[in-house]
């Protein structure tokens, strides 16, 4: 296995499918090592050209831990069609398995992409 996994294996719907107030997780299995630390780069990136600042905001949270609060894909990035891309670093997996929820506080959620590499190698 490489010691990344190419997007195209993991790849999500850039937008969520859910209202606001809903919450959705991805869950990304198998990964390559059970009981690894990964960093894991989380790819966004606004397609509406109707959106502005504060008008999609939503908390992640890797493995049940928050990794951004209130965050605007929008401001992050500077613009519509502007991509940005946070790094969580020592992200534990004990069981095979990667969640990462986005919970709504406005407007709809939105995960461009995902990375994971494995810490350490």
């Amino acid at each position: 296995m490489p010691l990344t996994t190419p997007l195209s294996v993991l790849a999500l719907p850039s937008v969520s499918p859910v209202a606001t107030g809903a919450q959705v997780s991805h869950v990304i299995t198998p990964l390559p090592a059970k009981g690894s630390v990964q960093q894991v780069r989380l790819v966004f990136a606004e397609p509406d050209a109707e959106i502005t600042i504060g008008r999609r905001c939503f908390d992640v949270r890797v493995q049940k831990q928050v990794a951004l609060q209130n965050f605007d894909v929008f401001a992050e990035s500077g613009g519509t069609m502007r991509v940005v891309t946070k790094a969580i670093p020592k992200v534990a997996v004990n069981d095979g398995a990667l969640t990462v929820t986005l919970t709504p506080r406005d407007g709809e959620t939105i995960l461009s992409g995902i990375e994971i590499i494995r810490e350490g190698l």
